[in-house]
C-alpha cells in the first residue's frame, strides 16, 4: 500500500509515441500489451483523451479519434490486459495536478480555439450526471476569440460552482490575459464572492502528473 507519492515508487519508463486519429481498439491493444509484456505486474492503466467518458468506461465523446468513440473501453481492456483500466478526460487529468494544492477549484484551459474545464470540490473530481461538469464550451459558443471565451467561462464557473481559486491555462493564455479575466470578473462579482485567478503554466506536466495522481489513488485504496 502506497503512503506518499515518493514511497514504494519509481519511473522504470518513459516514452513518448504519436498515434493516428484514426487508431482502433485492436491497434490501442497492441500499444498497451507491449508495456504489460515489459512490465508483467503492472495493473493499472490511465488514459487520458480529448473528451468524455462515462463512468462504466464506455468513450461517449471524442470526435478525434471516431474509431473508438462508442466503445466501452474499459471493460475490452480489463480483460485482455488483466489490469485496472481508468479513463479520464485530459483536463479533468490537469486538475488531479493540482490536487494536492487546493481542494477547492476550477481549472480552465484554451486550447486549439476551444475552453473547457475541470472542477475540484472537497477534494474530489466533479464528473456531473453525465459525466459533462466543467463543458463550458457550450456556454462560450457565441463568443468570438480566446479572451471573451475565459471571461465568459470564468464567469459561468464562478456563478455557479463558487469555487474560492480559478486556475487558467493553454496554448497562447498569457499571465496578462488572466490579468483581463480577472479585471471582468471583479466588475462582475460582488467582493465576497470573488475566486482568486491564478495562472497556470506548463499544463502538460500536470497533466502527466494527474494520470499519475489517478494511478495513485487507486493503489492507495488497495
Amino acid at each position: 500500500k502506497l503512503q506518499t507519492e515518493s514511497q514504494n515508487c519509481a519511473l522504470l519508463e518513459e516514452t513518448t509515441k504519436t498515434i493516428s486519429k484514426s487508431i482502433t481498439l485492436a491497434e490501442l491493444k497492441l500499444i498497451l500489451m507491449a508495456f504489460k509484456q515489459s512490465y508483467s505486474n503492472l495493473n493499472v492503466f490511465v488514459l487520458g483523451i480529448p473528451g468524455i467518458a462515462s463512468e462504466d468506461g464506455t468513450i461517449i465523446h471524442l470526435p478525434h479519434m471516431p474509431n473508438l468513440q462508442g466503445n466501452n473501453v474499459k471493460s475490452y481492456f480489463s480483460s485482455c490486459l488483466d489490469a485496472n483500466i481508468f479513463i479520464e478526460n485530459d483536463i479533468n487529468a490537469i486538475a488531479m495536478g493540482e490536487i494536492n494544492k487546493w481542494s477547492n477549484f476550477a481549472h480552465i484551459i484554451w486550447t486549439k480555439g476551444c475552453i473547457g474545464s475541470a472542477i475540484i470540490l472537497n477534494g474530489q473530481l466533479i464528473h456531473g450526471y453525465h459525466g459533462c461538469a466543467g463543458e463550458i464550451e457550450f456556454v462560450c459558443s457565441e463568443k468570438v476569440g480566446k479572451l471573451e471565451y475565459l471571461k465568459h467561462g470564468a464567469l459561468a464557473l464562478s456563478c455557479t460552482v463558487d469555487v474560492p481559486v480559478i486556475a487558467i491555462s493553454g496554448e497562447e493564455v498569457t499571465p496578462n490575459d488572466v490579468d483581463e479575466v480577472k479585471h471582468h470578473l471583479y466588475s462582475k462579482l460582488a467582493a465576497y464572492c470573488r475566486p482568486e485567478i491564478i495562472y497556470v503554466p506548463n499544463e502538460q506536466k500536470l497533466y502527466l502528473k494527474g494520470l499519475w495522481q489517478i494511478a495513485l489513488n487507486h493503489l492507495r485504496s488497495l
